[in-house]
């Protein structure tokens, strides 16, 4: 996509390009905006948003980015727009349903920041074309605000503007023409994108970043400093298992309003559920799908009598090929290892997905464990290099099987103890008699009730 506005770029500079696709305007009432504005404004929010506000001083002028509560689901999916260059003064954009929650939340943490949030008393809208066409580029001019759409170039512009200003003053900011768009013609463009967009879309506190595309709509950064969510963001990215996404879907027949209740189960021809609809409009869905099910057949069904299909959208990256490890063996020929371990502690019931198991596991140099060991790759650094010569990363040690019984015990406190070998917690305090004195007393202070 970044190579497509290049190209744009260059060939409407050069004047090579002078045929536009057919724009259309609208007025996008379910979406508000907040002011944010103040000395600290920048650090603060970049505390809260799953994106770098170190963009704008690259050159950005909007970035999408969403706000997660601790477990890592969505609460608020924004657009964050930069007022001046020369201050820290943004606006800030949200569903329209959430901006008093939206509000209140970042109220909550702004604590001693020199940060002033306040409702903006402005209009939001959308300038874009059905047909899937280049748009040409504008600039802002008095009392109209454009900001390109960072997500997808197919989703053209948004436009800010007080909401005194006319229709006729924005529509003369596109010299090129522009139609009045009747309300849901955006919604049912994005929808046959399949990005979602609002509450209704994203229901609050269900749904994960990465499920609902905004890695792939560049509303993640994974080198940025830590914010609210980031651990399990970081960790699902970096171990490579998302394996549900929003995804377009097309359905034979148009669907009436309020026709299909909210989180209505999608099912494949032979009955499977495969997913979740997180949206309709007209002809055009989109809905949380599990990929592997829903690709190979593509003829979906909801409530008995509704038939779609999906397929994935032309926007998504291309899948690339996992990531070798080289490891010598004593016979010094060269391993690969790219095998996903399921973990599951048996007394705490706790699960993950790891990289190894073993005693020197081949991405950790010059280092072997004194015993079998689950060992995970850091999912806060990013992988090194395949052209490094020697791979190696930072790794967490998540668990081991007890000395004793043999049982896959996680490395939590509560679970486990560890003296040259780990023992689980019941085997550490029925044979405490056969440690050492100081090791009994350990045993004894880590395990008290």
């Amino acid at each position: 996509m970044l190579l497509r506005a290049r190209l744009w770029n260059n060939l409407s500079r050069a004047g090579s390009i002078r045929s536009y696709s057919k724009i259309n305007l609208e007025r996008l009432e379910n979406r508000s905006l907040l002011r944010v504005q103040g000395s600290d404004a920048t650090t603060f929010l970049q505390g809260l948003i799953t994106n770098d506000m170190n963009h704008f001083q690259h050159g950005a002028s909007s970035i999408y980015a969403m706000l997660l509560n601790t477990a890592g689901r969505v609460l608020f999916d924004t657009m964050i727009y930069r007022m001046s260059p020369e201050q820290s003064d943004h606006f800030v954009e949200c569903d329209a349903g959430l901006v008093d929650a939206l509000r209140k939340h970042l109220t909550m943490f702004r604590i001693r920041k020199k940060v002033e949030i306040a409702p903006a008393e402005c209009s939001v809208w959308a300038v874009f074309s059905q047909e899937n066409g280049s748009l040409p580029e504008q600039a802002s001019r008095e009392g109209v605000s454009i900001y390109k759409d960072t997500r997808l170039a197919e989703l053209g512009y948004r436009i800010i503007t007080d909401k005194t200003v006319s229709l006729d003053t924005v529509k003369a900011a596109f010299p090129h023409g522009t139609a009045y768009a009747e309300g849901g013609s955006y919604l049912e463009h994005r929808f046959s994108l399949g990005i979602g967009e609002g509450v209704n879309n994203f229901p609050q506190g269900k749904c994960f970043p990465l499920e609902s595309n905004c890695d792939y709509m560049h509303g993640v950064s994974f080198h940025k400093g830590c914010y609210i969510g980031q651990e399990l963001t970081a960790r699902t990215h970096h171990t490579g298992v998302v394996r549900k996404r929003l995804m377009p879907l097309t359905f034979e027949n148009p669907v009436p309003n309020n026709e299909l209740p909210d989180d209505a189960e999608i099912k494949s021809v032979d009955g499977q559920v495969v997913g979740k609809l997180r949206g309709v409009s007209n002809l055009a869905g989109i809905g949380l799908l599990r990929i592997e099910k829903v690709l190979p057949t593509q003829t979906l069904v909801l409530a008995d009598n509704y038939y779609c299909s999906t397929q994935r959208p032309f926007w998504w990256p291309k899948e690339q090929p996992k990531r070798c490890y080289l490891n010598m063996s004593a016979e010094g020929k060269t391993s690969h290892s790219n095998t996903i371990i399921k973990f599951a502690c048996e007394l705490c019931k706790w699960t993950e997905s790891c990289s190894y198991y073993g005693k020197q596991a081949p991405f950790v140099r010059n280092l072997k464990f004194e015993e079998d060991c689950y060992v995970m790759r850091d999912p806060f650094c990013p992988p090194p290099s395949v052209k490094q010569s020697s791979p190696v990363e930072y790794f967490i040690v998540i668990g081991a099987n007890c000395r004793i019984c043999s049982r896959a015990v996680c490395k939590n406190l509560e679970c486990s103890f560890f003296y040259a070998n780990t023992f689980c917690r019941q085997c550490s305090l029925c044979n405490v008699t056969k440690f050492p004195l100081e090791i009994q007393s350990r045993i004894k202070k880590q395990f008290r009730n």
